[in-house]
Formats: C-alpha cells, structure tokens, sequence
C-alpha cells in the first residue's frame, strides 16, 4: 500500500533516508545528521508531498517530490522527486513502483508539465534507470559532485544552517489534508 506520510511514519523516513544516504557519494563529503534530515521531511511535506510504501504493515520505501517552476519558462511547472527509496530487501515488490505512479498522479493534479527524477548511482549500480526507461522516462542530464574546499567548515555545532535553531516537532500533513 502507498499512501501519504504522517508524523507517525517520521522515523522510518528517517531511517531510511540515513541508508539512502550511507550508499551515497553525498555521505563522504557532507555531513548527514538525523536530526536535520527529519527536519528536511517536515519542509518537503511543507513544500510538496511525502508517500510512505507500507508492506505487511510497516513503512518499508518513501518517496518525497515538490511541484516547481522551470529557470527557463517559468510558467512551466516540473515535478521533482527528491528521494524515491525502497529498502533493498522489498526493491523488486509492486510498492516502489506504486510510489512512482502515485508522484505522477500528484503531479498531474497540481498541473505539472514534467516528471523530473534522478537516478542517483549506489555502489550496487543504479537499478532505478532501466525501471525508469520502461515507464517511458527518458535521459535528460546528468549530475557530477565535485568536494569544493572552502573556508567555512560545516560541524555539529554550525549556527550557520537556515534551520539550526528551528523547532523540529512539525507536523506533516495527514493523508486527508489536500496540499
């Protein structure tokens, strides 16, 4: 089953996305804190929507999108998934795809023109890509991390983050509030 993330569903979310993130290239060169990616959640939900998969009754993928205008034809609406994650022992199951055709559904809704997700490459490969292609996603970019040095060092006690002394006991949206 997919539905709409509640506040109950946050430290799944947040589990996950701290295994998302360990796979990724990100996790050698930011620094990823568990407190701030719940945070993270919370401005998703705000600014978009977060959908939990649940098998045999627990939170076992998410998936979080927001609806946005393009730099070049701002008019134009495109809807960007920012995180699609299914635990690697449920990949394969019908709810990750689930996950995908409910972000699509959203995203018509709300007027999109586009459907944007990125395939980010684990150490494992990257699966979503040949997924994608079947559901008629086609190749658009690519991205490249490059580690920047800078003068400013990012540690656990930064007063420089945009939500360092923000409260983090929001509330998401419950799956009966409209966006």
């Amino acid at each position: 089953m997919v539905r709409q993330a509640t506040e109950q569903d946050i430290e799944a979310i947040a589990d996950m996305s701290m295994e998302f993130m360990s796979g990724t290239k990100y996790a050698s060169v930011l620094p990823v804190d568990r407190d701030e990616v719940k945070h993270a959640i919370f401005q998703l939900a705000a600014m978009g929507r977060v959908w939990v998969a649940v098998v045999d009754g627990a939170v076992r993928g998410f998936m979080c999108a927001s609806i946005l205008p393009t730099w070049f034809s701002p008019r134009s609406r495109i809807a960007l998934e920012h995180v699609w994650w299914m635990q690697p022992e449920f990949r394969g199951r019908p709810e990750g795809i689930r996950l995908l055709l409910e972000f699509e559904r959203w995203a018509k809704e709300q007027g999109a023109h586009v459907a944007c997700l990125s395939d980010i490459v684990l150490e494992a490969g990257s699966p979503a890509g040949s997924i994608l292609q079947r559901l008629g996603y086609e190749v658009s970019e690519r991205t490249f991390l490059k580690v920047l040095p800078c003068s400013t060092a990012i540690s656990d006690e930064s007063t420089t983050s945009p939500h360092a002394a923000s409260d983090t006991s929001q509330s998401l949206p419950s799956s009966q509030e409209s966006p």
